[in-house]
């Protein structure tokens, strides 16, 4: 009776660690992203109370209010993201959306995908090890450099990515950048 209390102890400790480090990592992407940004807006004369990941978040709210997702959960965006793969025409609007709002065009987000996909994971990772985001960036280094959002490395993103990591913001913005990634590839105009 006593090794089960302590094997329930000890995996209920494993278990609540891994969300401290999930929350952790993710508050440390987030600051990331906004510290390397926080120099261009100062450049252009943007106002640097408003954060970049306020961004994502803001993007994420306009997702919601427009019905394409219905919560920020795991099977909803997965849900939306293989409707955007399969029928991107269907998603000019979120082009539209994108490009006539400074708040996505004054920073890093839409010109500088290597910044917020790669850099801030792999220096979150030199000091934090976590399994997810090592996947998440595993994935993101070989869609950038491929395919922008093909449907294999949507899938194999949503593999990597428990639901419980769809919580924290950190773990959504692959997502997010994939679902703009594709939009644009389609909608931009040819020149």
């Amino acid at each position: 009776m006593k090794k089960i209390v302590l094997i329930t102890v000890f995996i209920g400790t494993l278990f609540s660690s891994c969300k401290v480090n999930n929350a952790l990592v993710s508050e440390k992407i987030v600051d990331c992203i906004d510290e390397g940004v926080k120099p261009k807006r100062e450049l252009f004369g943007y106002p640097i109370s408003q954060y970049t990941v306020d961004t994502f978040t803001n993007f994420e709210e306009y997702l919601l209010t427009k019905g394409y997702i219905f919560s920020s959960s795991k099977q909803d965006y997965r849900r939306f993201i293989d409707d955007v793969i399969t029928n991107p025409e269907k998603y000019k609007d979120i082009y539209d959306h994108v490009y006539n709002h400074d708040q996505y065009l004054d920073t890093k987000i839409i010109y500088n995908p290597d910044f917020v996909l790669l850099y801030c994971p792999s220096t979150i990772l030199e000091k934090e090890k976590n399994d997810v985001l090592s996947k998440q960036l595993e994935i993101m280094q070989n869609v950038l450099e491929t395919t922008y959002g093909d449907k294999e490395s949507v899938d194999k993103l949503f593999a990597a990515t428990p639901s419980e990591n769809f919580k924290y913001l950190a773990f959504k913005i692959p997502v997010m950048y994939m679902v703009l990634l594709k939009v644009t590839q389609f909608h931009i105009p040819k020149g």
